[in-house]
């Protein structure tokens, strides 16, 4: 069996998401559904030996005057961190649905510092079923990284009850950086790409409007779509030869326009996330890793009279925006050696703009306006996710913003007939009442689909 390194390299797109943790907790949940109960200690196993699977996932992220390296904790860390009472499975008693809401989002929303590591943490809610949330650190891995993870665990859950003995091969060869991208692009689509910066500018001034709001603490909302809603998004995409993706999208600009209706000639942009595994053998990566891109859709000035007008339009874009090289610029310049890196991250690490934090500094007022961000993680198969116990619903969220930063990050997960929108948010009382009304607004635009 494979020996697993104490330290290990930080790729160029971990360096990304160090250099954002101003602006976000940097971590991502995976809620699974579980049609009855795991054998929890089967998992709580499974989990430790997962952090031998995905050898990243069992360390620490350590810095200092050189480059970020990840420290490899030792065994008996590892250990101690799985036993009861360690981060890497709270088991937590309910007795009805509200306690087990409300300890989905005490434990969801609760951050964690990488720097002390593991890289995973993870809850078991034990209430008329289980409820199982999987918190990754950002660094581990993206959404779609995150589900593979989920499935490699659910791997050795199966094979611990087949044979408890056994012990999963460590995962020391896959790359997890964007080179394994940059190397299928070919010559002129790398010097493309390289000359791209790693997220475009949004394309115009189109943002919902915030109200100036003292910052509350992190809040989780989840609204769950019809289910017979999905059929008729993709009966519709159908008929207009575009993506379900195309429609959502199109459904997104939509309904911030019924909130925030375009001033003449401004470029409509909405932001999304795409992943670059497509350009892999298979479509797939050979490790859990962060790879996928933001990016700026752009339709032009005009929303449509329709919806129809609107899918054509970010169809149009989509295609565009497929056709073109990623924007690999920052990511593959953070391969460069650790003394560029410091000056690279001294010059763009983000912070709270001035207009969100008081004279002292202290206690934000968040202000300004916000262009929400939709992210389609797309259909998530629940079969490879079984925990002894089938999976009849899953989704994920985004990070939660920092103290003093204003966003309203979308993610839409389709799990079998169950489709969830996920937010989190900070809890201001404006933010919300804005939330329901864009959700609202975007039911409103998706019920369009049935007059196909």
């Amino acid at each position: 069996m494979a020996t697993i390194p104490q330290r290990m390299r930080v790729c160029a797109a971990d360096m990304i998401n160090i250099m954002l943790r101003n602006l976000h907790d940097g971590l991502i949940r995976a809620v699974l559904t579980l049609d009855g109960y795991t054998d929890a200690e089967r998992l709580r196993r499974a989990l430790r030996l997962s952090l031998d699977a995905v050898p990243v996932a069992g360390c620490r992220l350590v810095e200092g005057r050189g480059r970020p390296y990840y420290q490899r904790l030792t065994a008996a860390e590892l250990d101690a961190a799985a036993r009861e009472g360690g981060p890497l499975l709270e088991v937590i008693e309910v007795a009805n649905q509200a306690e087990a809401d409300a300890a989905l989002a005490r434990f969801a929303l609760a951050p964690f510092d990488p720097r002390e590591g593991p890289l995973v943490h993870s809850a078991l809610i034990r209430g008329q079923h289980d409820v199982f949330c999987f918190k990754p650190h950002h660094l581990l891995g993206d959404g779609l990284g995150t589900l593979d993870y989920l499935q490699q665990l659910a791997q050795i859950y199966a094979a611990l009850e087949r044979d408890p003995t056994y012990r999963p091969a460590p995962n020391v060869r896959g790359q997890r950086g964007m080179w394994q991208v940059a190397r299928r692009l070919g010559w002129r689509g790398l010097r493309e790409a390289l000359r791209r910066p790693v997220m475009p500018p949004r394309e115009g001034g189109w943002a919902l409007p915030l109200e100036p709001g003292d910052d509350g603490p992190p809040l989780l909302v989840v609204r769950e779509l019809p289910a017979e809603q999905l059929q008729q998004v993709r009966a519709y995409a159908r008929a207009q030869q575009a993506t379900v993706n195309d429609v959502l999208l199109a459904a997104w600009y939509r309904a911030i326009a019924r909130l925030a209706p375009p001033p003449p000639n401004t470029r409509l942009s909405v932001a999304t996330h795409m992943s670059l595994r497509r350009y892999l053998p298979g479509g797939r990566a050979n490790a859990v890793a962060n790879l996928s891109q933001m990016v700026h859709t752009c339709i032009g000035t005009e929303l449509g009279a329709t919806l129809a007008e609107t899918v054509a339009r970010v169809k149009a874009e989509m295609a565009r925006i497929k056709a073109e090289p990623p924007s690999l610029g920052m990511t593959l310049a953070l391969s460069l050696p650790a003394w560029l890196q410091r000056r690279l991250l001294a010059r763009h690490r983000p912070t709270p703009p001035a207009s969100a934090r008081t004279g002292d500094g202290t206690a934000p007022r968040p202000m300004g306006s916000g262009a929400p961000l939709f992210n389609n993680i797309g259909r998530v198969d629940p079969t490879p996710l079984t925990l002894g116990a089938p999976v009849v619903n899953a989704y994920l969220t985004a990070c939660v913003p920092g103290p003093g930063m204003r966003g309203l990050q979308v993610v839409l997960t389709t799990c079998g007939q169950h489709v969830n929108l996920a937010v989190v948010l900070r809890d201001i009382a404006g933010d919300r009442r804005l939330l329901a009304q864009l959700l609202d607004a975007f039911e409103l635009e998706l019920a369009a689909t049935a007059a196909v």
